[in-house]
């Protein structure tokens, strides 16, 4: 059955597509209780007690895509391409290495080197193509409702947001002026998952004791 057989071959090509990303050692943590008030008492025990090897808080699960919006102002834009939905996402720092992300060009968001990368972005590669960028590091991309001007600091390679039979949408990353509301943990790859959550639990215990501890 030709039908059949062209079926098995998306199947295996989208469980052979490249993520973009590493889930090896990555858990994510939605914010519930106190742990938007104690993250950075969270981040800061989990690193220096060798649990976790970088921490970022986030907009929502990576897998979960972003926010959607349009309007954005670049550049040489083509008028058309600002209407164009574009998918916003968020971090404070360090998504790049904490996701294990590809960094195609540019440098991740570091609000401790940097402190101007409050209003830093990572762009995508197919936010690159849209915007036409050849040499996208410090171009400054406009949110016109707010008047946010944002600078462009990395671009990483295309991530798969959702699922993998979809096409990966126009992405931009913002630094840590967005929202947030879970956090990412790249644990030790020293230590055995089983090691690891039981200690991240009791980080997590420690800093939100009413909430019992839930992670994906």
């Amino acid at each position: 059955n030709i039908t059949t057989l062209i079926d098995h071959k998306q199947v295996k090509q989208a469980q052979d597509r490249d993520k973009g990303y590493s889930d090896n050692n990555l858990i994510q943590i939605n914010f519930s209780g106190e742990i938007e008030k104690n993250y950075s008492l969270i981040k800061q025990e989990l690193i220096s007690s060798a649990i976790a090897s970088s921490v970022t808080k986030t907009m929502m699960g990576i897998t979960e895509g972003g926010s959607r919006t349009w309007g954005l102002r670049w550049p040489g834009e083509n008028p058309k391409d600002t209407n164009t939905t574009i998918i916003i996402y968020s971090a404070d720092a360090e998504l790049v290495k904490t996701a294990g992300m590809q960094l195609v060009e540019g440098r991740d968001i570091d609000i401790i080197r940097y402190p101007s990368d409050s209003f830093a972005v990572l762009l995508n590669e197919t936010a690159i193509k849209l915007m036409g960028f050849k040499d996208p590091i410090g171009k400054v991309i406009l949110q016109p409702y707010n008047n946010i001007k944002w600078h462009v600091v990395g671009v990483v390679k295309d991530y798969i947001q959702g699922s993998p039979y979809e096409a990966i949408p126009p992405t931009v990353i913002m630094g840590p002026a967005g929202w947030f509301n879970t956090m990412h943990v790249k644990l030790n790859p020293a230590l055995s998952t089983a090691d690891n959550l039981a200690k991240v639990e009791q980080v997590f215990k420690k800093y939100n004791p009413e909430y019992p501890f839930d992670y994906r």
